[in-house]
């Protein structure tokens, strides 16, 4: 499985490598960085990326903000936001037995372009005195 990644990873870039279950990789044309992890133990391939460092003083709100996107289950898409030395880093695990080539790269694609949404939608929230309106989520708690 680990040449099969390796092989799909250079047909997205030739640059691209996986060391010991790791490949970081720069998307410059959106200015984003994300890492793939992958264990063969259990075929599962878990990708990572920062979007948001909230260092500046709007903590509370962007972490309120991250928390309600996490139960938006259409938006995040199979997705979640963490938490690690105060940035927002936008998570996807999968096993890798679902996935073809055309799987891999496109869920290497999307992620990317989440990445890329969620950096965009996050910095505009930047804005002081912002505030969430709860009443804007859609669907209902049962």
């Amino acid at each position: 499985m680990d040449s099969k990644i390796e092989e799909w990873l250079k047909d997205i870039n030739p640059d691209f490598s996986i060391n010991d279950g790791v490949c970081n990789i720069i998307q410059k044309d959106l200015n984003i960085e994300f890492s793939l992890y992958f264990v063969s133990e259990n075929h599962q391939l878990t990708v990572i990326g920062p979007f948001h460092n909230i260092n500046d003083g709007h903590f509370k709100v962007l972490l309120e903000r991250a928390l309600i996107d996490n139960a938006n289950a259409k938006k995040m898409e199979g997705c979640w936001i963490s938490l690690i030395d105060n940035n927002l880093v936008l998570s996807h695990s999968r096993d890798m037995s679902s996935l073809d080539q055309i799987g891999f790269t496109n869920l290497m694609n999307h992620f990317a372009s989440k990445i890329d949404l969620l950096k965009k939608d996050y910095s505009s929230q930047n804005q002081v005195g912002e505030t969430i309106n709860l009443h804007t989520l859609i669907g209902t708690l049962a």
